[in-house]
């Protein structure tokens, strides 16, 4: 009414945009034209100057567009506004595409003056009545059209709302079955890497169905697969209203074999103008579909293209951050595990320092004494210094040897074969060479073996090594004048071998830390014996090697019990 023509609604590209207005009073603008003539404005080659029938210059902003359309939106002779739709293309819009954006202009024109006079609603309404059967008729096309468009909208929102597939795929086959005739529904997902067509939702009678993929560089032309690849290579929809008079023409090699169906449509789905799918939907009527009805489809097309490449996406990037984050919690580990293995290399330099150290320097003092003063010696000092260096010597040898243990062990060069023994030798011959070191401190060692033969599953000899570790353990740690309970048991499918002492206990702390590399506990050697702390970190993993258990069972200041099952053979 102030005379300006306010672009309230301006797509360029695809992209909302500012268009400034137009004043009626200027004599260079083609929307001024239109709405103070009330004509249509049309021409298909700006560069011709085809726009001087109308007006002799242009404004800046109408010079964007070779071809360009102006319709104005006309109610009783007034105009409310218009609808331009411009291309930059040449010989963009025919006479057909002209009167197509008519007919909208014309819908679009009620729908703005019955939003304009919304407040008079009701007496238009009873004027509406009166008038002849032919406005009837227009205004339930209006109502037929705003409830589409409402449906639209909400199943617009519906698809594009989800990222997983399924649902993209039946919310799109529910909408296109709400709004038109579809005997037939296809989904077919694109396949880059395969150049395919895959059908993963494919409708047929109202039952779920299976449809071949399409490949799209060798098709079987004259199958429906022709279609699929002429929407593709075209990038726009095939309709044929009677397909069986009307499929040479997209498909020339098509062989008809088309059952009930006499109406089809395929329409491509593109996304960011890169092919995602195909969209099929068939009918057993014959010219089943018309223009209003395919322009709905090719909106419901653009929101499943819009779903699916989403759903790719999310696919996409759903696997990229899975990926990282697991490379970020393996390299988490992987820095774990490089910080334990610096503590523990730090830790058994430390412990190996500390352990060679004295008995390196009882050695190298006692070889000085008997190099320097060896003819001053009497041969009981000579006896008594050779003797500890020998001691000193084997301390550090059994502490190398225990290392090697354990290395071996952790990069498997030990190698364990579980084979059938007889374990109950073996406890008794290693409890025979312990009997000496028992005696020394007045330890009674009291034998409590199942009777007849006891045949376990393990190795003979990492089965050695574990009983020897334990009961050397068991003899170092308990005080004088003590028993140790060494008892073999034997049970339906393993074997029980038991160590108790009456030494100090363990306390909890010893406990969680009993079975680890250079573990240091509370309680001390009893008769100044050696420890060095890996004998039970070799016994845990020799036991684990042989498919058996070992535990402690213990209290502080009542000694401990260390059980070791292991798996029974039934052969005889």
């Amino acid at each position: 009414e102030e005379g300006d023509i306010e672009f309230q609604y301006y797509l360029e590209n695809g992209e909302f945009e500012y268009l400034s207005s137009a004043h009626l009073s200027m004599n260079d603008s083609l929307s001024a034209y239109c709405i103070q003539h009330q004509k249509e404005v049309w021409f298909n080659d700006l560069d011709a100057e085809e726009y001087d029938k109308y007006v002799f210059a242009l404004r800046a902003e109408e010079t964007k567009a070779q071809s360009q359309v102006y319709v104005p939106l006309i109610v009783k002779n007034r105009p409310l506004g218009l609808i331009t739709v411009q291309s930059y293309n040449k010989n963009a819009y025919s006479m057909l595409l002209v009167g197509v954006l008519r007919t909208i202009a014309s819908y679009a024109a009620v729908a703005m003056d019955n939003l304009n006079a919304y407040s008079g609603l009701a007496t238009a309404m009873a004027e509406m009545e009166v008038l002849n059967s032919s406005l009837q008729d227009m205004n339930q096309r209006m109502k037929k059209i705003n409830s589409d468009i409402s449906t639209l909208s909400a199943m617009g929102q519906k698809i594009t709302s989800t990222l997983d597939f399924e649902t993209i795929m039946t919310s799109v086959t529910r909408s296109v079955g709400e709004l038109m005739d579809a005997d037939i529904i296809g989904i077919g997902v694109y396949r880059e890497k395969e150049k395919e067509v895959d059908y993963q939702y494919f409708i047929e009678f109202g039952k779920l169905s299976y449809r071949p993929p399409t490949n799209v560089t060798a098709p079987n032309h004259q199958s429906e697969d022709a279609f699929v690849v002429a929407t593709l290579k075209r990038r726009k929809e095939i309709v044929m209203n009677d397909v069986r008079n009307e499929c040479k023409q997209y498909a020339p090699n098509i062989i008809p074999s088309f059952g009930e169906i006499h109406s089809i449509i395929y329409f491509p789905l593109l996304a960011k103008n890169k092919i995602v799918g195909v969209l099929t939907v068939q009918s057993k009527r014959a010219h089943a579909y018309t223009d209003y009805q395919i322009d709905m489809l090719r909106t419901i097309a653009s929101y499943t293209s819009t779903a699916i490449d989403n759903a790719h996406a999310y696919s996409y990037l759903a696997t990229a951050f899975a990926e990282t984050e697991s490379a970020r919690t393996e390299i988490a580990q992987l820095n774990s595990h490089l910080v334990e293995l610096n503590n523990e290399k730090n830790e058994f330099l430390g412990i190996v320092a500390h352990d060679l150290k004295n008995p390196l320097s009882n050695i190298k003092m006692l070889s000085k004494i008997l190099n320097e003063e060896s003819k001053t010696l009497s041969p009981e000092e000579i006896q008594e210094f050779s003797s500890d260096i020998l001691t000193a010597s084997a301390r550090m040898f059994d502490l190398i040897t225990n290392l090697l243990d354990v290395n071996a062990i952790e990069r498997g060069g030990i190698r364990i074969i579980n084979r059938p023994f007889d374990i109950k030798t073996i406890c008794s011959t290693v409890v025979a060479n312990y009997m000496a070191r028992a005696e020394a401190k007045n330890i009674r060692l009291v034998i409590e073996f199942a009777d007849g033969d006891i045949q376990a599953i393990g190795d003979p000899s990492a089965a050695t090594q574990v009983f020897e570790n334990l009961l050397s353990n068991a003899v170092k740690y308990s005080p004088f004048d003590k028993s140790i309970f060494v008892r073999l048991q034997v049970h339906d499918i393993t074997i029980r071998i038991e160590i108790q002492d009456q030494g100090p206990g363990l306390s909890g702390d010893d406990m969680k830390k009993l079975f680890g590399k250079f573990a240091r506990l509370s309680s001390q050697p009893t008769g100044g014996e050696h420890s060095t702390g890996l004998g039970l970190s070799i016994v845990k993993k020799m036991v684990e090697a042989m498919h058996g258990n070992v535990w402690c069972e213990s209290t502080l200041g009542e000694g401990a019990n260390f059980i070791w099952t292991m798996p029974r053979s039934t052969e005889l």
